[in-house]
């Protein structure tokens, strides 16, 4: 099903107002409020030159859109110009905007119920939840008594504001959501939250509320053509990502933008040099114009390895799903499902995944079998954990069976020709660190009294028997070890490794 009228003129207004938000806020940001900024989610919308909206370029684009039942439940839109099929989905709209993505929550969930929240009751103590609205939120940034605010404060109440105005495109004049509130209470909650997912489902939910409207002027039109009326529609959601989309796919689009490639994400690359009209929308989508051929976006070599994609690639190929979170951020709302893979996700790993998929060709085929062989690693870090525990316990083990050796030669007075007493005494306390090793172990703790029961293999695997120098200490359990606990200085092999002796 597709539109019959190409040419059906409207006015839309796009309810984002990231240009006007980052303008009007970001400047009022003090010194150490733009530190703390810097690291928020929103960070990447610093020193950003949002491109005017141009809403007629993004009502243009969808009456190309073919709505069929399979693209639909998909989740994607799909659009035909002038015979060339292209397709908007959520990998585009993450690869461009470039936040986090995870489990979905629904903020805006039992919008009337009670905060509860630290914040809100803190900024705003005589003003019940049913009276507070987002003009509220917005008078407090620009009132003198933000400037006796904390900084944390300031941040976190020009976030809020950010995210319902600016990217959501809520009125001024509406309460605010509950599970908002509580989600502010935690800075390391809100840092995490998966905003690219979340904005992705509301705006696409948005979206196809648009072929209806557009539809149903066309056979208002149809069935009253003497009528004077004007199609007029609104679009809530951050639509922006849309329109650079668009602005990505056709060529043309350069001779009425300016683009900078370095810019990364793609949002941040483009800005107008002048609002457009209809006949210029016209002629950016039309592919007739030469060298205007539709270029698919896909993630370049750069873009592969930025951690934001690389985490985006391993939630999208990972379908392992777990049981819902225990606790939601409001009572009553609807369970989540999210990977037990994506939960470990953090910044070390992300980091690892990057510099491994460095090593492939910048295909997402090679991508896709580094992302799949991740579980494999965690489980050689498991092994990694048990051999270091193995190792200790050695370590422990030998240095007391040292000692008692020590103390029987000294009582029998038996010289030993190649053994220095002292050397060995020396390596002995160069080897037992247990600052270092409680260190090194992560907060591993292990139980030494089930030595008598499972022996020193435990459930570790067989003990070496022969121990040689290596530089692979607790690589594997397969391979040969030493029981040093750290790298040693150039010395003589100690005596305990030329004396043959017995664990008894």
């Amino acid at each position: 099903m597709c539109h019959e009228d190409l040419n059906q003129k409207a006015e839309l207004t796009l309810k984002d107002v990231v240009a006007t938000m980052i303008k009007k806020y970001f400047p009022r940001l003090k010194l150490s409020q733009r530190v703390l900024f810097e690291a928020s989610p929103f960070a990447i919308f610093l020193g950003m030159h949002i491109p005017h909206g141009d809403p007629l370029l993004v009502h243009m684009m969808m009456l190309h859109e073919i709505r069929s039942k399979p693209i639909f439940e998909m989740g994607r839109f799909s659009f035909d110009i002038q015979g060339t099929q292209l397709d908007f989905g959520e990998t585009k709209y993450i690869l461009i905007c470039g936040l986090k993505v995870g489990p979905y929550v629904d903020l805006l969930y039992d919008g009337k119920g009670q905060s509860n929240s630290q914040l809100r009751a803190r900024l705003f103590p005589d003003i019940s939840d049913s009276r507070l609205w987002l003009k509220d939120l917005e008078d407090l940034i620009m009132s003198s008594n933000s400037s006796a605010l904390k900084d944390e404060d300031v941040v976190m109440l020009i976030q809020l504001v950010f995210m319902l105005k600016g990217l959501h495109g809520r009125d001024v004049k509406t309460g605010n959501p509950a599970a908002v509130y509580k989600l502010a209470d935690n800075i390391d909650d809100w840092n995490r939250f998966a905003w690219g997912t979340y904005f992705w489902k509301y705006t696409s939910r948005m979206m196809r509320g648009m072929f209806e409207k557009i539809e149903e002027f066309r056979q208002f039109k149809q069935a009253n053509p003497e009528s004077k009326k004007g199609h007029k529609y609104i679009v809530p959601g951050f639509m922006l990502l849309f329109k650079i989309w668009i602005l990505e796919t056709f060529p043309e689009a350069t001779m009425f933008y300016i683009r900078t490639p370095t810019e990364l994400p793609r949002m941040r690359a483009w800005r107008s040099k002048t609002p457009l009209n209809w006949e210029q929308c016209c002629r950016i989508i039309n592919v007739s114009v030469p060298n205007n051929q539709p270029i698919n976006v896909v993630a370049n070599p750069e873009e592969l390895m930025l951690p934001f994609y690389v985490r985006y690639v391993n939630w999208t190929l990972n379908p392992v799903e777990s049981s819902p979170r225990q606790h939601s951020l409001v009572p009553n709302s609807p369970p989540h499902v999210e990977s037990l893979a994506r939960r470990r996700m953090y910044k070390s790993e992300i980091e690892t995944s990057t510099i491994e998929s460095a090593t492939n060709a910048y295909s997402s085929q090679h991508l896709e079998t580094s992302y799949m062989s991740n579980d494999t690693s965690r489980l050689t870090k498991k092994k990694k954990t048990s051999t270091k525990a193995l190792v200790k316990r050695l370590i422990g083990v030998v240095a007391e069976l040292t000692s008692k050796v020590d103390r029987e030669l000294q009582k029998k007075d038996v010289p030993e020709t190649n053994v220095e007493l002292d050397g060995g005494f020396q390596e002995e306390e160069e080897m037992v660190n247990e600052e270092e090793e409680e260190k090194y172990q992560h907060h591993t703790y292990f139980n030494y009294d089930d030595i008598e029961t499972h022996g020193l293999e435990g459930e570790f695997g067989p003990t070496p028997t022969h121990v040689e120098q290596s530089s692979d200490v607790g690589e594997d359990h397969t391979k040969e070890m030493t029981p040093i606990g750290r790298p040693q200085r150039k010395r003589g092999v100690p005596w305990f490794q030329r004396t043959p002796f017995i664990v008894v």
